[in-house]
């Protein structure tokens, strides 16, 4: 590889005290939970010399521990179900009164709906009982991890002296340090990922003054890298780019050392495999940087920075890049958490489609887009013949069986990434086709319909195994601003469902365009 030197992060101290130890625990948690056992469980685990742990039983009493040091708390957990009061309102209550610690809520099993409105509400993180002890060690010290870089945060915001000590530049102006608490506030703001990436794809670039970078998110099961923003004009962010790890030795070296790589020559050490010969490779300078993502010791992806404006400040625009990174970090891994917990909540139970309510909410906003950038846009309903009949005949069970079958077959033929297969209602499930025009929506519900012609659902009962068929009506509806119009989703949805029911009526195990149904309805 072309020359990597690993640049030194900064590094936070920890304050000495007159314990027995000789060092003051450095971090204040409460935990307010009716169960003595979770409380002991904090007590324990949580090292006596990183961390002080302070316990209430009710909701009454964790307020009292509170307001004697309402300033000093680090970390606020707290059990959402307490026998004396309402654990969001007790969270709203302890916000106000120590505004700065972070907190983590404690929830029931399956409990998608709390944690999705606890992390509305603020929450840094929850733990689902019950939770293991390495659950409970990480959350905490990612939560102490976020207090920390927030103090960073207002420290560099307070005088240009704090600012040129924290970052060892004294030569910085202070508008750079501003855009670098400006970017960390922005991100803050949001949960969404894509949120987060659209403002980092604006932002970073002048931030760190670099033309430009690439930013992978780590897979730690398939040990790979998935690139999810690039600015580089040979990368394309909307082509599923995914690296192996054993394939890209820099970016697996930043994050098994946990330090940034500065590369000398980028030309001899290629950041990407398919750079080497299939791509030609577009950078303006020989050096690069590659810094790790990650919350503690958990890598979540690595930043590529390349193209530096200025050859003579490199050294300085890196440590605001270690700093905006550190940042980065632990939002991106709170907002795949978040996107984690919205996507079970979005799916439905049966099928693992997407239920109607995001189906509702997709088609609206590609509704939208598809009139705002005059792109066409395609919706198929699938409906199931005489679906009734596999659950008078041979039971809901089969009929549940039949229904997984036809949304898996769906789901193959859908492009990933870019079309939405949902679960309408009953046994009639929706296909949202983005950039579709009439004739390749045809084709997908053609293929679809003899698809699903040809499966045999497996069906085991107690005396028997058997062997079920069935047939689809499809409908379908193609908006192109322009030339296909509605005056919205509504009337688009009515469209599709129109064709299916001309399907259905003409003999069934067919497919309609909507321009069919009108064509025969002009004659």
């Amino acid at each position: 590889m072309g020359g990597m030197a690993r640049i030194p992060q900064p590094t936070g101290g920890r304050a000495t005290d007159s314990t027995g130890t000789g060092m003051a625990a450095e971090n204040l948690v409460l935990v307010v939970d009716d169960d003595e056992q979770i409380c002991e469980l904090f007590r324990e685990t949580l090292d006596a010399v990183e961390y002080e742990v302070v316990t209430g039983r009710t909701g009454e009493e964790g307020r009292a521990r509170l307001l004697e040091r309402p300033k000093e708390f680090d970390v606020l957990v707290i059990d959402i179900h307490l026998p004396d009061v309402d654990g969001f309102d007790l969270f709203s209550e302890f916000r106000e009164i120590a505004p700065d610690a972070e907190v983590i809520i404690i929830t029931g099993l399956g409990s998608a709906d709390t944690s999705i409105r606890a992390a509305k509400m603020g929450a840094f993180d929850f733990l689902e009982k019950p939770f293991s002890l390495l659950a409970l060690s990480q959350t905490v010290r990612n939560a102490v991890e976020r207090k920390r870089f927030r103090r960073l945060t207002a420290a560099l915001s307070s005088t240009k002296r704090t600012l040129e000590a924290e970052l060892t530049m004294k030569s910085f102006q202070i508008d750079q340090v501003r855009e670098l608490v400006n970017f960390a506030r922005l991100i803050n703001e949001h949960l969404r990922l894509d949120a987060i990436l659209d403002i980092t794809y604006e932002k970073l670039p002048e931030l760190v003054n670099a033309e430009t970078f690439s930013l992978f998110l780590y897979d730690s099961a398939r040990r790979e890298f998935k690139l999810a923003i690039t600015n580089r004009p040979n990368l394309d962010p909307r082509e599923p780019i995914v690296v192996k790890e054993e394939n890209t030795p820099i970016m697996r070296r930043a994050i098994e050392t946990h330090q940034v790589l500065f590369i000398d020559d980028v030309n001899k050490s290629g950041l990407l495999p398919d750079e080497r010969s299939k791509r030609a490779r577009m950078y303006k300078k020989a050096h690069s940087v590659c810094l790790p993502l990650k919350v503690e010791d958990r890598p979540i992806g690595v930043l590529n920075l390349n193209d530096f404006r200025a050859d003579e400040q490199i050294q300085e625009y890196v440590n605001i890049a270690v700093l905006a990174s550190a940042y980065l970090a632990p939002v991106i891994s709170n907002a795949i958490l978040y996107q984690q917990i919205e996507e079970t909540a979005n799916r439905d139970g049966l099928t693992q489609l997407y239920n109607r309510g995001f189906f509702d909410k997709s088609l609206a906003e590609n509704f939208r887009r598809a009139a705002r950038y005059g792109r066409p846009l395609s919706l198929l309903f699938v409906d199931i013949d005489h679906f009734k009949q596999f659950n008078d005949i041979h039971g809901h069970q089969a009929g549940d069986a039949v229904l997984r079958a036809v949304a898996t077959r769906l789901s193959a033929n859908m492009r990933i990434g870019i079309d939405i297969v949902a679960r309408y209602g009953g046994e009639e499930m929706v296909l949202i086709a983005p950039e579709t025009p009439p004739e390749g929506i045809r084709v997908l519900a053609e293929r679809m319909r003899g698809d699903i012609e040809q499966l045999r659902v497996r069906f085991r009962t107690e005396k028997e195994e058997k062997l079920l068929s069935c047939t689809v009506s499809i409908g379908a509806a193609t908006f192109i601003p322009g030339v296909e119009q509605f005056p919205n989703e509504r009337s688009f949805i009515e469209a599709a469902d129109s064709a299916v029911y001309r399907a259905k009526h003409s003999g069934r195990n067919r497919c309609v365009h909507h321009r069919d149904v009108v064509s025969e309805s002009d004659k």
